[in-house]
């Protein structure tokens, strides 16, 4: 399979390069049966393509790492609607898998031993929870559905 992103064709071929493209029926009928499966999945991302984009995001304003590995970071505080805008991308604009809805959140604690900053840990800490239950329950209908079946 060969994608040029400058016509933006999807193409087969018998070559690594690319440079011979097949003419042949069986060929071409073999790139129309793949052509839906590229359509629907050439705009799908992975859970691990999008960390890897927030993780650069935050990358880029100067963040540096709490944890080992990530998780938590530091970011300057000049940065905070830099970093409001990734807030608002990841709880408002990311789209949820089919049949259900976002519950990805991202927490932005100035402080940690104040008032508001333990009243904005509850809240998540609720949301989680929620999040959670909400997945549990599916599962289990998925599971007494199979069951009935």
């Amino acid at each position: 399979m060969f994608y040029n992103k400058q016509t933006d064709i999807l193409s087969l071929t018998r070559t690594g390069s690319g440079q011979s493209l097949s003419t042949a029926q069986q060929d071409q009928d073999l790139l129309q049966e793949l052509e839906p499966h590229w359509q629907s999945y050439w705009t799908c991302y992975t859970a691990a393509d999008l960390g890897r984009m927030v993780s650069r995001i935050i990358d880029s304003l100067g963040a540096f790492a709490v944890r080992q590995g990530g998780e938590a970071y530091n970011v300057p505080y000049q940065k905070r609607d830099e970093l409001q805008v990734l807030k608002d991308l990841i709880e408002l604009e990311l789209p949820a898998a089919p049949g259900q809805t976002n519950a990805s959140m991202l927490a932005a604690i100035p402080a940690i031993d104040r008032p508001k900053t333990k009243q904005q840990m509850s809240q998540l800490a609720h949301r989680s929870f929620i999040a959670e239950l909400i997945t549990l329950q599916k599962d289990l209908q998925r599971f007494i559905d199979q069951a009935q079946r």
